[in-house]
């Protein structure tokens, strides 16, 4: 698609149906989705980022990822964490 003209409507259409979301919600494919859309990711990211805060995309959940690698603490977590690190441990 080449049409410069994206309507709200039409845009956050294209990115439901395009969009390969993650367990956590994000959006796998930006830069796919930007280059058939004649856009820049950071508009398309920025748009993605509108759309979640008035609820029309779903939020980003990281507390539902898979993989440990930048995953969230738990609060149990944080609290062992502060707690042995208040005792020496590194």
């Amino acid at each position: 698609m080449t049409d410069k003209r994206w309507t709200k409507e039409r845009f956050l259409k294209y990115i439901k149906k395009n969009a390969l979301f993650a367990e956590t919600n994000q959006i796998l494919n930006i830069e796919e989705l930007s280059k058939k859309m004649g856009l820049s990711e950071r508009y398309v990211e920025k748009r993605i980022c509108d759309w979640r805060q008035v609820g029309e995309l779903p939020k980003v959940d990281m507390t539902r990822q898979f993989d440990s690698f930048r995953k969230y603490y738990s609060k149990t977590d944080d609290e062992r964490i502060i707690y042995l690190r208040q005792r020496g441990v590194s």
